[in-house]
C-alpha cells in the first residue's frame, strides 16, 4: 500500500485528502483482470463551518504513484463540479424525464455548447449569465459570433 495526503485551505474552506493505493492482490474475478490499482480517496474538512468526510472507491487498469492518482482524482472532480454539477442545478438536467434517449443526449450537448459559450464569453457565474441574457436575443446571438 502507497499513500498520499494533501490538505488545502481557500475560500473559508479546509479541505484534506488521503488517497491509498493497494495492488489487486486477491481479486479473483475474470471480468476484471485487467485492475492494476484499487483507490481508496478520503476527503474530510470543513466547508462553511460544518465538517465532512467523505470516502470513495476506485478501480482502474493503470498502476501510477498516489501523487498521481491525486492530480486524477482532482481533475475528475474538477469536470464534476464545472460541467456535470452545474448541467443539473442550473439547467435541471436531472429533472428532464424524455422518453427518447436520443433527445436526452442533443439536449445534453447543447446545455454543455451553451455552458462552454458562455465561460468562453467572460461569464464565470452562469446564473449571473442566465439573469442578463434572458430575453436578450440580440446579445445571445452576438454570443455565437
Amino acid at each position: 500500500m502507497a499513500e498520499h495526503t494533501h490538505s488545502i485551505q481557500s475560500r473559508g474552506r479546509e479541505e484534506h485528502r488521503c488517497i491509498q493505493v493497494y495492488e489487486p492482490v486477491g481479486i479473483a474475478l475474470q471480468e476484471w483482470e485487467a485492475i492494476r490499482s484499487v483507490l481508496c480517496v478520503q476527503r474530510w474538512g470543513t466547508r462553511q463551518g460544518k465538517a465532512y468526510h467523505n470516502t470513495a472507491y476506485y478501480i482502474s487498469s493503470a498502476a501510477t504513484s498516489p501523487h498521481h492518482w491525486q492530480s486524477l482524482v482532482r481533475e475528475h472532480w474538477g469536470i464534476e463540479n464545472r460541467l456535470h454539477w452545474p448541467k443539473d442545478v442550473v439547467f435541471g438536467e436531472d429533472d428532464y424525464r424524455l422518453e427518447d434517449e436520443q433527445a436526452l443526449l442533443n439536449w445534453s450537448v447543447l446545455r454543455t455548447i451553451v455552458i462552454n459559450i458562455l465561460r468562453l464569453n467572460g461569464y464565470q457565474s452562469l446564473k449571473t449569465a442566465m439573469t442578463k441574457l434572458a430575453n436578450r436575443v440580440d446579445i445571445i446571438f452576438s454570443l455565437l459570433t
